[in-house]
């Protein structure tokens, strides 16, 4: 444990006046009011059991009582110093008679203890992971970690990549790493309890190598591992009369559509992307030309759709085939799944954007989902499919948790 922590700070909690304190690791340690008095304050193993305590707790037995006042008063009278009597969370040199006072008024209430987060509704705790009390876990983006074991409810959806077990939760090394999309670990680094480079904020947003189109971001699939170079940048066609890539950059959803295009086809076969600009008709993405056509007019949400097209071939259907042998509906599962995707991770995003304009996010990517499942129901590859079907594959294909929030927070996922 460090000592400050340079990462402590505090955010706003769900709640009247309440917020949360955290460490390197983004752990909420202690919740105080807006007038910086703490309500109660948790305790974490390793691996992540809460133990939560009332404010004023002395004894960590769970309660602010007639006990925990008489210690308190000893600190006052012997004009000592201890976290646990520091109630106003003034670190002064003493604890005082305002800390006694707040204990007095023993508003906190009691916490339930061991593995048992909060009695006040926080659902925030070990390194910042939701908390379910229903089942006592975390739910972590792409899975779910159990506390009292120490490991993950699931595979890891990207295979190996911590190690042969792969259930292990950051390879046993809670104490020097996390895990922020229950995807891969990332250490705390040489330098103690400072930011890990990948945990730095992605705006600005950072080059990689000598690339201006590569980007850095939280998603540890966009991390190359050394001497890993990004895809070629797009090749801008004659017909933009500006460059569409600088005009667009700083677009939050442009942004991550270009970062996961230049991490996903940095191995793809196909010659770098052409956008190609025009006034009129529909944005839309050629695999076999490996080319994109940008409606100008219809704004920057509209490239990043297209680009993440491009993006989600290279990643899952390199060569363009229509066909798989050993599963029919494979297309038409992929189109779905592409189409979900850009949906909500860029065109559902912007305000300003055809599809959503008068619409919430919610009823944008539910209008894409019932468009799409009535125009590609008639193509070929989808004649062996349902319309229920293809709405589960769009499903599928989804944010988790699905809100506009998640959507349009600037990162996007790989393709499955």
């Amino acid at each position: 444990m460090c000592y400050p922590c340079p990462r402590t700070g505090v955010t706003h909690l769900s709640g009247p006046n309440k917020n949360s304190e955290g460490g390197w690791r983004a752990d909420v340690s202690a919740i105080v009011t807006s007038g910086g008095y703490m309500v109660e304050w948790i305790k974490y193993s390793p691996y992540g059991i809460p133990f939560g305590l009332p404010g004023g707790d002395t004894d960590s037995d769970g309660d602010c009582d007639a006990t925990d006042i008489a210690q308190i008063q000893s600190w006052i009278d012997a004009s000592s110093y201890d976290v646990r009597g520091d109630l106003d969370l003034d670190g002064g040199s003493s604890v005082d008679s305002t800390d006694k006072s707040i204990a007095q008024s023993n508003y906190q209430g009691t916490t339930s203890g061991w593995n048992d987060l909060t009695a006040i509704g926080n659902r925030k705790g070990y390194a910042g992971y939701e908390w379910d009390g229903v089942v006592s876990m975390y739910h972590v983006r792409h899975r779910v970690l159990h506390p009292v074991l120490g490991r993950w409810t699931r595979r890891d959806p990207l295979g190996y990549v911590d190690g042969m077990n792969v259930y292990e939760y950051v390879t046993s090394a809670p104490t020097t790493s996390r895990d922020r999309l229950g995807l891969s670990k990332r250490e705390c680094g040489n330098r103690g309890c400072q930011l890990a480079p990948l945990d730095q904020p992605k705006h600005g947003i950072e080059p990689f190598g000598d690339s201006p189109f590569y980007f850095r971001t939280f998603d540890p699939f966009m991390v190359p591992p050394p001497n890993s170079e990004p895809a070629p940048p797009p090749v801008i066609d004659p017909s933009c009369t500006n460059d569409p890539v600088a005009d667009c950059t700083g677009n939050p959803q442009f942004d991550a559509a270009l970062a996961r295009y230049s991490w996903d086809c940095r191995n793809s076969q196909r010659p770098p992307v052409t956008i190609r600009c025009t006034q009129q008709g529909n944005s839309s993405f050629n695999c076999n030309h490996s080319r994109l056509t940008y409606n100008v007019g219809r704004g920057c949400a509209s490239l990043a759709h297209e680009l993440l097209h491009a993006a989600d071939a290279c990643k899952v259907n390199d060569s363009c085939t229509h066909d798989n042998p050993d599963d029919p509906n494979w297309y038409c599962r992929y189109r779905m799944c592409k189409e979900a995707r850009s949906a909500a991770y860029t065109s559902c995003c912007d305000a300003n954007h055809p599809w959503r304009q008068s619409r919430t996010w919610e009823q944008c990517v539910d209008d894409a989902r019932d468009t799409y499942v009535n125009n590609l129901s008639n193509i070929p590859e989808c004649r062996h499919a349902s319309r229920a079907e293809m709405s589960s594959w769009w499903e599928e294909c989804m944010p988790d948790p699905r809100t506009e929030d998640n959507a349009c927070s600037g990162e996007i996922p790989p393709m499955w």
